[in-house]
């Protein structure tokens, strides 16, 4: 216990800290991420209740003293920071994610996990989930493309419905043709807000008792495993109707298959590493190792 360093600016809470044998010390966190620390640093976790633009600082001390001084084997960072909203410090506007008024739980997400990449990366170090007991994984995105997503099929379903004109197409059923267009472009708009960008996927573990998996978008939240399941169940109907050769895809390939990714898009995998709470506070947990290996693809 004498090796967990715990900084707090409530007097008494430093003393019950201290009788459990934790080295609590009355002062702020920002003051210790900026003091050397005596030892290696194989964990830390800042616990705030705030918003995370205006701290966006503390995410790379928090990196840098791990990787400082955590040795080969690495360590864990961990936040935990509230949904809201708030002002990121000058240059540090990560401008794809838009004003604060759509700020949410996903944007938080991938900015503390973009802020965490980022520095580790520019550090030559490499970055994985911390693989905790239900936490959810997280598909991140970097950086945004300028007209393309990480899924390709997504992407041309979601774009094809939104340019969809309805025409006539002669055949018996055009009124249900129209709906399941109309329906179509409904769901695509959901799934993906039209000039938004697809940063990253929020995956939850089958058989838990929660929300299903869903996509971040530079919107904030997007749609959901069943908004995705729905897309592609009004395109197969749509296919039965109208045939496969008369779907304006607009992409060179149609069906289950991938679109190629942009040539400058990566996506990671990080297994097991973070969590929102709906409409409170979100959970990040990484582990991070220095050295010159670089973050694995998928």
């Amino acid at each position: 216990m004498e090796r967990i360093i715990s900084p707090n600016l409530d007097e008494d809470t430093v003393a019950a800290l201290k009788s459990l044998g934790v080295c609590a010390s009355h002062g702020r966190v920002e003051d210790l991420l900026r003091s050397p620390v005596d030892g290696r640093c194989q964990l830390v976790y800042l616990d705030h209740t705030g918003a995370l633009p205006s701290r966006i600082w503390q995410v790379r001390e928090a990196c840098n003293l791990v990787l400082n001084t955590s040795g080969v084997g690495g360590g864990v960072v961990a936040f935990t920071f509230s949904e809201r909203s708030g002002n990121f410090p000058p240059g540090e506007e990560l401008g794809w994610l838009g004003d604060r008024g759509s700020w949410g739980g996903a944007k938080a997400l991938y900015a503390i996990v973009h802020a965490v990449v980022n520095y580790v990366e520019s550090r030559g170090g490499r970055i994985e989930g911390v693989g905790g007991e239900n936490l959810c994984d997280y598909v991140f995105c970097s950086p945004p493309p300028s007209d393309d997503f990480y899924d390709g099929e997504v992407a041309d379903i979601v774009r094809t419905f939104r340019r969809w004109d309805i025409k006539q197409y002669g055949e018996p059923k055009q009124k249900e043709i129209n709906h399941l267009i109309n329906k179509g472009k409904t769901i695509a708009q959901k799934v993906l807000p039209e000039g938004s960008q697809i940063i990253g996927k929020v995956l939850k573990h089958r058989g838990e008792a929660r929300e299903e998996s869903y996509l971040v978008t530079s919107y904030g939240r997007g749609g959901n495993e069943k908004d995705l399941k729905m897309l592609r169940k009004v395109r197969s109907k749509l296919f039965e109707l109208i045939g496969r050769e008369k779907w304006p895809s607009n992409s060179t390939r149609i069906g289950g298959e991938q679109v190629p990714e942009d040539g400058n898009r990566s996506t990671t995998l990080l297994k097991s590493c973070c969590l929102a709470y709906p409409s409170q506070m979100v959970f990040v947990a990484l582990r991070i190792y220095p050295g010159q290996e670089k973050t694995n693809k998928t």
